[in-house]
């Protein structure tokens, strides 16, 4: 039995019929010229076949098929692969083959043949995942590399020593601790005005 995934079903009594939105194709004789499982003619995805690495007008993409029933994949044209990944039947998942550094796949969809923008605090190396940068750190959308994992601007807390506003100096983020020191004096590591000999 052999189906096609993009158009509406056909159901012959007495016979298996495809899934949803399925052809079923049956009988002997059935010829492409040129045969199948090429980018001008389409590809058969044979039931249980996993795996199986077709090239398309795209790029490549891995099908799989978890099904009972063989599929024919449409990759003549844009439109027809699309329809097909549209319409993919729920037995069979389409992933892309490489994802360019800076994108991933998101595993969450079951067929698509798109990679997505790495977003920010992750970073992709081109392998179609997506890796968090580490806790505290953070990168821009699209980063390739660990390398774009930066320390987040910390927000400063100041010292405790310097928060009382009789005291002078600066506290641990360079800010200004109450008066300035009067001429002749300099302001100690206790944050204290003291004389300068």
């Amino acid at each position: 039995m052999f189906c096609m995934a993009q158009v509406s079903l056909a159901r012959l009594p007495g016979r298996k019929t495809c899934a949803s939105r399925g052809l079923l194709l049956t009988g002997v004789g059935i010829v492409l010229a040129g045969g199948i499982n090429s980018l001008d003619t389409g590809y058969r995805l044979n039931s249980g076949q996993t795996d199986f690495s077709i090239t398309t007008l795209t790029g490549g993409v891995i099908v799989g098929n978890n099904s009972t029933f063989d599929y024919f994949v449409p990759t003549k044209t844009s439109p027809e692969f699309t329809a097909f990944v549209q319409n993919c039947p729920s037995t069979v998942n389409v992933i892309p083959v490489l994802c360019a550094a800076g994108t991933y796949y998101n595993h969450s969809l079951r067929c698509t043949d798109t990679c997505l923008t790495c977003p920010a605090d992750y970073y992709c190396v081109g392998n179609g995942d997506k890796v968090a940068c580490p806790n505290g750190e953070t990168s821009p959308a699209g980063s390739t590399s660990f390398s774009a994992c930066t320390p987040a601007s910390a927000t400063c807390v100041p010292s405790p020593a310097c928060l009382s506003t009789d005291q002078c100096g600066t506290d641990n983020c360079g800010n200004a601790c109450g008066p300035v020191c009067n001429s002749g004096y300099f302001c100690n590591n206790k944050h204290q005005c003291e004389l300068n000999f």
